[in-house]
């Protein structure tokens, strides 16, 4: 990763239930991410719960995103996340 993806925040995200997210960046990038794979981990299962994954929130100084339930995914993971479903090179 370079400099600037350290820099880079999550400025907003809608959840789609049952697995995906649209993610806005603070670059300007916007990015649908289907995270079904991810919420296969034990770590996850609450996400699994459709009313309880409508409930995200973006994490303070948007580096992650966030449930009531204690369930958090980084901004890292969710960066290269957004590379891989919008085809840009990291």
């Amino acid at each position: 990763m370079s400099v600037d993806d350290k820099t880079r925040t999550i400025l907003a995200a809608k959840a789609i239930p049952p697995a995906t997210v649209i993610l806005e960046w603070s670059d300007g990038t916007r990015a649908e991410l289907n995270l079904t794979k991810c919420l296969r981990g034990k770590s996850l299962h609450t996400l699994r719960d459709r009313s309880e994954f409508s409930r995200v929130r973006v994490g303070e100084w948007g580096h992650s995103l966030e449930w009531p339930s204690g369930a958090e995914l980084g901004a890292e993971f969710l960066w290269l996340e957004t590379l891989s479903a919008t085809g840009r090179p990291d």
